[in-house]
């Protein structure tokens, strides 16, 4: 892949692996992409809604038991900061299911866009979103509340956050659908 500056009369080209213009892509594939994505986000946000969180006391998610005693356990008994590293990205290899069709979505989103400067900045407006969950949770910690506080409300509010979490994905993919689906085929594009 290269990225390709396009300006009036000439086109520059330089070979990075990140595409700045995906020229390669048709409206066709971007189509095709965006329904395979909204179809999964359709799917996992009814998932989340039916199971992602147990419902037993506490916030266990939706992994096989054997493997979050696993985790569990091992959290429990690891003092070396690499094994519990790896822990962390063991669980989110776990849940990737759940992360993968937003992810293919925002890159759709941001490949698909016009002008390298939005495609950046688009970039950057993802990281922020997506990291800030964790940088209120650093906040938080940092002003005097303990982690069992904020595990305690996790816990009390943990439907509301099931619910808020699988609407999202379902509006996203109703989004999606409609503005790079059904949006495409009414200004003359073809689906198949």
């Amino acid at each position: 892949m290269y990225l390709v500056f396009q300006q009036s009369p000439c086109y520059l080209s330089a070979p990075f692996p990140i595409s700045y213009h995906y020229s390669s892509t048709t409206p066709l594939a971007q189509q095709l992409i965006a329904a395979v994505s909204s179809g999964m986000m359709f799917g996992l946000g009814i998932a989340i809604w039916a199971f992602y969180f147990r419902r037993q006391p506490g916030t266990s998610l939706w992994l096989p038991r054997n493997f979050a005693e696993y985790l569990n356990k091992r959290t429990k008994k690891t003092k070396n900061s690499v094994e519990s590293f790896a822990l962390g990205i063991i669980s989110v290899i776990a849940e990737i299911i759940f992360i993968i069709a937003p992810i293919t979505a925002a890159s759709l989103a941001i490949i698909t866009l016009p002008n390298p400067f939005l495609q950046i900045i688009s970039i950057a407006i993802y990281v922020i979103v997506s990291t800030l969950p964790l940088f209120v949770v650093i906040v938080l910690i940092g002003s005097g509340r303990s982690i069992s506080n904020l595990q305690r409300w996790r816990e009390d509010h943990k439907r509301f956050l099931q619910f808020a979490s699988g609407g999202s994905l379902l509006i996203l993919a109703a989004f999606l659908f409609v503005d790079r689906v059904i949006g495409v085929i009414s200004y003359g594009g073809n689906l198949w």
